[in-house]
């Protein structure tokens, strides 16, 4: 299926583009610019493979948790693409979509996105034949993130710089269907700030 997969969670911007396999991937580094980059890149990746917009079959789009402003820039090109192409809209957790470049590799993984400062969103899970939750998303200070770590120890953690964005490992169940995209709204995880 020619998908389209994209994220502005943090401070890398992601596009992917596949049909099976991957066909397009790229990740820049930026600073609450990723509105500068998103359609350029969106653009680059079609013309690369000759296709146009219309060939997507449907957009995947990372839904938080993540920057305010890069998760609202991620979400309006989805959502508009998806309503004017008539395609059908997928979320997937940013975090999960962060990890699924280890998906593969069995290990307990802990997954951080810088929040603010002193403040990270952060998720551990084992890695086995299958994926357990140890930690469920949240929005933590460093300090109770340490907790964590030295309760559960940690194969690996992974910040932002060790992020590997791989589409083709993502499991069906870590995608949500939108059904209504008028009520699609970014996971901020403002509960907790």
């Amino acid at each position: 299926m020619k998908s389209l997969w994209i994220d502005t969670s943090s401070y890398y911007l992601y596009v992917g583009i596949m049909d099976q396999t991957m066909l397009f991937s790229k990740q820049i580094r930026g600073k609450n610019n990723h509105s500068e980059h998103l359609l350029d890149t969106i653009k680059e990746g079609l013309a690369s493979l000759g296709w146009h917009p219309s060939d997507l079959e449907r957009i995947i789009v990372g839904i938080g948790p993540g920057s305010y402003t890069g998760l609202r820039v991620s979400l309006t090109v989805a959502k508009t693409l998806a309503w004017t192409l008539k395609l059908p809209l997928y979320t997937i957790s940013s975090l999960d979509f962060a990890l699924s470049g280890y998906l593969n590799d069995p290990g307990c993984y802990m997954v951080l996105m810088h929040a603010k400062k002193d403040y990270h969103f952060v998720k551990v899970v084992q890695i086995t034949s299958s994926i357990e939750v140890l930690h469920e998303e949240a929005y933590l200070e460093d300090q109770a993130i340490e907790l964590i770590q030295k309760s559960c120890s940690p194969s690996l953690i992974i910040s932002e710089e060790g992020y590997r964005y791989q589409p083709e490992q993502v499991p069906n169940d870590f995608l949500n269907r939108v059904e209504d995209i008028y009520l699609l709204e970014p996971q901020y995880l403002r509960g907790e700030m």
